[in-house]
């Protein structure tokens, strides 16, 4: 479902609601409590109150963590993207015209391997955080260079793109989902016994508890895998790396024959 739009998202996530709402409110709630919704006597909304905090305080805790998370690798994009950068342009100002451009050129093919092997498997959740060869070749040319501020760039590239993927990846456990939804049906089926006794109230207040855990539960839903669906990072911070890289990578100068 994630890779769907906002809006299709938000209309399965309404009619699940919908349907446990209408649920409620024509079969459990007359059943339970009698047509006319006296059989109980009255419910003070003292007890439908309390499970709304619960429930508001549930989906704040959880909601505040998936949000967190998403600004996290957010941030830890743009460092990782920043920090090549910093390595090209420490390039720039090596004596050797060789060693920078075979640094370039490695970055270049670094980026290449992150946008077009790394990300696809970070969608997929399949990512490792082990080091591709790309990434390796260009820690030996850094480390060549002997150039502290390069090898420092270098090393922040590496802290963030690990904070990218550990944190891109982790998860809200399935026990936090299953809660959610318990206290979401809970809160749903206590205010439909607080207005057992009117139909049209009840069919209201429904109405308004269905909207609003649809309203928290989509904002969760999209921001849920940083990776996936509408508002999943794309690379584009890495293909600007990429572009600066390509574009200044000296091509080799053509040898001519010896003469006779």
């Amino acid at each position: 479902m994630l890779p769907l739009p906002v809006t299709a998202i938000g209309a399965l996530v309404l009619g699940f609601w919908t349907a446990i709402a209408l649920l409620v409110h024509l079969l459990v709630i007359p059943r339970l409590c009698g047509r006319d919704g006296q059989r109980f006597g009255a419910i003070h909304s003292e007890v439908p109150s309390l499970v709304a905090l619960t429930l508001g305080l549930f989906v704040s805790f959880n909601a505040v963590w998936i949000l967190e998370r998403h600004e996290c690798v957010g941030k830890a994009i743009i460092d990782e993207a920043t920090a090549l950068t910093s390595v090209l342009d420490d390039a720039d100002g090596l004596a050797s015209a060789s060693g920078a451009n075979a640094l370039r050129l490695a970055v270049a093919n670094y980026a290449t391997n992150l946008i077009t092997v790394e990300w696809p498997e970070l969608a997929n959740w399949t990512a490792s955080s082990a080091r591709p060869d790309e990434l390796d070749r260009l820690r030996a040319l850094v480390r060549g260079s002997g150039d502290a501020d390069m090898i420092g760039a270098l090393h922040r590239a590496e802290e963030a793109r690990d904070l990218r993927i550990n944190t891109g990846l982790a998860s809200m456990s399935t026990t936090r989902w299953t809660v959610l939804i318990f206290l979401g049906v809970l809160a749903i089926f206590s205010f439909g016994l607080l207005h057992a006794d009117s139909a049209r109230a009840r069919l209201l207040a429904l109405g308004i508890v269905t909207v609003s855990i649809t309203v928290c539960l989509v904002v969760m839903l999209v921001n849920a895998r940083p990776f996936v669906g509408a508002l999943a990072f794309r690379p584009d911070q890495l293909e600007l790396v990429l572009k600066r890289a390509e574009s200044s990578v000296t091509p080799a100068a053509p040898q001519t024959a010896p003469q006779k």
